[in-house]
């Protein structure tokens, strides 16, 4: 189980929009890698209790739905939506991060701002938009 990075797991009008979308990163010269597209029901389930119940029980949740653990530091809120209503259980949602030098660059807002400005071009919604939790990483239809 674990995480789905797999484009092919997305309902075609979000694949085709993802496709489009790191194309046009490429093209201005961003390294973006996909860290997640389509995503079971225990997986949400283990996000959503990420700091709304005990480290013990979230990774007992998360090592159930083959994630890796996490630490006491790590276990905050990270989603407020439950399994089933999640755009990425439904296949309409992926989440990236740029690369610099190949590595993962996940606190640089002037790269998430530049490829959110990317993503919105492209049709997508981006969640550095969203209005209770800024979720720089996603994109949806």
């Amino acid at each position: 189980m674990g995480l789905c990075r797999d484009l092919d797991k997305l309902v075609p009008e979000c694949k085709s929009k993802a496709e489009l979308f790191l194309e046009e990163c490429k093209k201005q010269g961003i390294d973006v890698l996909v860290v997640e597209t389509y995503r079971k029901g225990l997986v949400q389930t283990a996000y959503y209790a990420q700091g709304r119940k005990s480290l013990a029980d979230v990774n007992t949740m998360r090592i159930g739905a083959g994630l890796p653990v996490i630490t006491e530091k790590e276990n905050r809120i990270v989603t407020n939506t439950t399994a089933g209503k999640s755009k990425h259980n439904l296949g309409e949602a992926f989440d990236v991060v740029p690369l610099v030098n190949g590595k993962p660059c996940w606190n640089n807002s002037f790269l998430f701002n530049k490829i959110g400005r990317i993503g919105v071009k492209c049709g997508l919604r981006w969640g550095g938009h969203f209005k209770s939790i800024k979720d720089s990483p996603h994109f949806e239809i």
